[in-house]
């Protein structure tokens, strides 16, 4: 992990003295902050709580929970413990978000409470569009340099098109967005919009680092969002997600995942995405297609 950064620091003699510290949710030695007014608790890892200059660096891009994510994601969850980001992911199945939705977004509310307490000093947010080009940089108070960033992106991630598709082919976008099954599920969201009822989806995400998400595994039989809430772990939010569209669609899953791990999610599995095409025509009449290449980077609307 974190093979380049490594490297970059390695090589230039400027940087020599950074000490590079890996933090991931179920890393320890975090201090415990007070919990926000929705009782998230609040947990940050410690050597940056007590730094003496807090600067945190990020991509502005789409997120599903918060709206857009941004610098400050670096912070929460970046450098939150695993009791935080379940403390307002779960707030997803009372209140759902949608990628690009900031007004009234109790979840987007709900972080920024707890940024308030962990404190970020500098924050510097990267614009990029779907290809990974970089449009801008702006830097200052964290909250102000993402509102900047966000009007930077303008229009960049809007699509229009039909909806009623027979089959719809999405793929998560790439990169960070599958790397695990978790981020990927996401897409889902885009592809359920263009969709008819009864309708096949094709999801195209390589999944190399596995699911990502506990509640794959551990609540992978459980079908009723009530029981996923009150049964809640890591994922379980973007499970349900995947309950809610399987009453009106078939989801087929293109990945390196291991058959037995997606099928017990109720999904259909191919190996490539002219094979799941294949399946997804079959017995069927109508073929109208819809292709949604950045199903992560994508605000989709209807004509």
């Amino acid at each position: 992990e974190n093979t380049a950064i490594r490297s970059a620091i390695r090589e230039t003699p400027e940087l020599n003295g950074i000490t590079l510290i890996d933090h991931n949710r179920t890393t320890g030695n975090n201090v415990t902050l007070e919990e926000t007014h929705r009782g998230t608790p609040v947990e940050i890892n410690r050597r940056y709580l007590e730094a003496s200059l807090k600067i945190a660096i990020g991509e502005t891009r789409l997120d599903p929970l918060t709206g857009y994510a941004g610098a400050h994601s670096a912070v929460v969850p970046g450098l939150a413990s695993n009791e935080t980001i379940k403390g307002y992911r779960r707030k997803y199945m009372d209140s759902p978000s949608t990628m690009g939705s900031l007004e009234l977004n109790s979840i987007k509310e709900d972080v920024f409470e707890a940024l308030g307490k962990t404190g970020i000093d500098f924050a510097l947010n990267i614009v990029t569009n779907k290809e990974g080009k970089v449009l801008a940089v702006h830097g200052g108070g964290y909250e102000e340099s993402w509102g900047k960033a966000i009007n930077s992106l303008a229009d960049q991630y809007e699509v229009k098109t039909e909806s009623g598709a027979d089959i719809v082919i999405i793929s998560a976008g790439g990169g960070a967005y599958d790397e695990s099954l978790y981020p990927a599920m996401w897409a889902l969201l885009n592809g359920s919009k263009a969709a008819k009822r009864n309708g096949t989806i094709v999801l195209l995400a390589q999944c190399m680092t596995g699911l990502g998400a506990e509640a794959f595994t551990q609540l992978a039989r459980v079908n009723e969002s009530d029981e996923l809430k009150r049964r809640y772990t890591y994922g379980a939010e973007v499970l349900d997600v995947l309950r809610q569209i399987q009453k009106t669609s078939r989801v087929i899953l293109v990945s390196a995942l291991p058959n037995y791990l997606v099928e017990s999610l109720g999904m259909d599995v191919s190996r490539t995405a002219n094979d799941a095409y294949q399946r997804a025509i079959q017995s069927r009449r109508g073929r109208k297609t819809t292709i949604i290449p950045y199903g992560c980077k994508t605000i989709w609307s209807e004509k």
